[in-house]
């Protein structure tokens, strides 16, 4: 679990680079951002669906992914998903459908 906390008037800027998980791969991961209403914040993370190039997409064994962003204290946003590419397609329309590259994007100014 990350956590971050923004006090009033500051600032989290996190541009991460996309996770791309290696053929039976298991990942879990959890983030907290906690900001104050008058705080600014960019949040930017991606998931690719592995080494495509080595006939890798959605080789991978588990992925389980959760952002959650309260403002003020108060629920903003929340993104929950948990991938098992080899129990459940994620080639459906409402999965991935042919995507290989699922992305997030954040933004919030007190203007």
């Amino acid at each position: 679990m990350h956590e971050y906390d923004v006090d009033a008037g500051g600032e989290l800027y996190a541009q991460w680079d996309p996770v791309i998980p290696f053929a039976d791969a298991w990942l879990e991961q959890r983030f907290a951002l906690r900001i104050a209403d008058d705080s600014r914040l960019y949040w930017s993370d991606a998931l690719m669906a592995g080494r495509s190039a080595r006939g890798e997409a959605w080789q991978f064994s588990a992925l389980a992914h959760d952002l959650r962003l309260d403002i003020a204290s108060k629920l903003a946003y929340l993104e929950r998903y948990s991938l098992t590419p080899r129990g459940r397609s994620v080639a459906s329309r409402w999965a991935a459908s042919d995507a290989q590259y699922l992305a997030t994007v954040l933004m919030h100014h007190p203007a």
